[in-house]
C-alpha cells in the first residue's frame, strides 16, 4: 500500500471538498503526511479554520509580505524535501488548480515519486499543464460528494437510543467506507479494508457499542447491501461487495414527513414509508436544508416490508431524492 503526503493549498481549494478529497486519497493507499498551507490571518479562511478543528490536518501559516505566490512556494519547499528526506513516502497528493505547481509535479516525478493532483475541472483544463505533469489527476467535482457535517454527526454516535436509528447510521458508515476502501476489477473491497476505512472515519469506533463483536458480523447484520465471500485458505480470507440496487422502473413521490439529524422518512401517498440520508440527495441538491413537508421525487432501492420485527427493515430506502417543492433549490451545475 502506498504512503502518501497529501498537501493541500487552502486558499485555492475550498474546505467544504476536504472530506471527499481524503475519503478519495483513501482509495490510494495511507495518509502519511496531510498539511494545509495558507495566511491564516486572512478573513476567507475561516471555514478551513473550522475544519482544522475537526480533521487532523497540520496547518501551516505562511504570511504573503506582498509575495502574491508565498504559499505555492512554500508548498513546492516542502513536498521536495520531504521527496528527498523520506523514502518511505512514494506518492504525493497536490491538492490546488494552479498551473504554477506544475513543475513540482515534474520534480516529484524526476525523483521517483507518483504524483496525484487533485483540483477543479474547469480551473485544472484552463491550465492543463497541471493535469498532464501528474501521474493521475482527479477533479473534484467528479469525487463523491462527503458532507462534513455527517461525518461530524457521526463522531457523535451512538448518540440515539433508538437502535433502529443506530442501525441507519451504521449503514451509512459502511457506506463510506465501502467507497473510501480500493477495490479490485470486479468492485470487491477486503474486510479488512472496510475495518481500516471505518476506523478512519471514526477512530473511536468500537462494535460492541452496536452488539457486535467483529467486522464480520457488523456486514452479516447488512447481509440485505452486501454479499461477503471467502477464500479457502486457514484463516480465510474475505471479500466484500454492495448489492446492485433494485431500482424501480420509475420515480416515486412522497413528502418528508419526519428528520432526525441529517436523515429523513418520506410518506408516498399509498401510506409507504421510507428513509433516506442526506447523501441520497442528487447532487445538484445537496446544498438545500431539508425540511418537513418537501415534495420529493426518488428511486426506491428497497421496498417497504410491513411484517418485518425492526422499524429498519419495515421502511423502505430511498436513493437519488430530488426535491420537487417546498424549497428554493439551486440550479443544476
Amino acid at each position: 500500500m502506498a504512503n502518501i503526503a497529501i498537501f493541500f493549498d487552502a486558499e485555492n481549494i475550498s474546505a467544504a471538498h476536504v472530506t471527499s478529497i481524503l475519503s478519495e486519497v483513501k482509495n490510494h493507499g495511507s495518509i502519511v503526511i496531510q498539511r494545509a498551507y495558507a495566511d491564516w490571518s486572512i478573513e476567507n479562511t475561516k471555514p478551513w479554520k473550522s475544519l482544522l478543528s475537526r480533521q487532523p490536518i497540520t496547518a501551516i501559516q505562511q504570511f504573503h509580505n506582498g509575495e502574491q505566490q508565498a504559499v505555492d512556494k512554500t508548498i513546492i519547499m516542502d513536498a521536495i524535501q520531504i521527496a528527498s528526506e523520506r523514502a518511505d513516502i512514494d506518492t504525493f497528493c497536490i491538492v490546488a488548480s494552479d498551473k504554477g505547481y506544475a513543475p513540482l509535479a515534474l520534480r516529484l516525478r524526476e525523483l521517483g515519486k507518483k504524483v496525484l493532483g487533485i483540483g477543479e475541472e474547469k480551473k485544472a483544463k484552463a491550465d492543463s499543464i497541471l493535469v498532464n505533469a501528474c501521474n493521475d489527476f482527479k477533479y473534484i467535482e467528479r469525487l463523491r460528494n462527503i458532507d462534513d457535517a455527517l461525518l461530524s454527526e457521526l463522531a457523535e454516535v451512538p448518540a440515539h437510543e433508538d437502535s433502529d436509528m443506530n442501525k441507519f447510521t451504521l449503514s451509512t458508515l459502511l457506506s463510506l467506507a465501502y467507497d473510501s476502501s480500493p477495490k479490485t476489477e470486479e468492485g470487491y473491497v477486503s474486510l479488512t479494508n472496510i475495518a481500516k476505512s471505518i476506523k478512519s472515519f471514526k477512530p473511536d469506533f468500537s462494535y460492541s457499542d452496536y452488539g457486535y463483536r467483529t467486522c464480520k458480523q457488523l456486514l452479516e447484520a447488512f447481509a440485505d447491501e452486501y454479499d461477503m465471500e471467502h477464500d479457502d485458505k486457514t484463516p480465510p480470507n474475505y471479500m466484500v461487495i454492495r448489492k446492485e440496487s433494485a431500482s424501480s422502473d420509475s420515480m416515486l413521490e412522497g413528502v418528508v414527513v419526519r428528520i432526525i439529524g441529517n436523515y429523513g422518512f418520506i410518506k408516498t401517498d399509498d401510506g409507504k414509508d421510507y428513509f433516506f440520508w442526506k447523501g441520497n440527495l442528487r447532487k445538484e441538491f445537496s446544498t438545500v436544508k431539508i425540511r418537513k413537508g418537501m415534495k420529493v421525487r426518488f428511486e426506491s432501492v428497497r421496498e417497504p416490508d410491513s411484517v418485518a420485527e425492526s422499524t429498519k427493515e419495515r421502511n423502505g430506502k430511498a436513493e437519488n431524492v430530488e426535491i420537487v417543492s417546498g424549497a428554493e433549490v439551486p440550479e443544476s451545475e
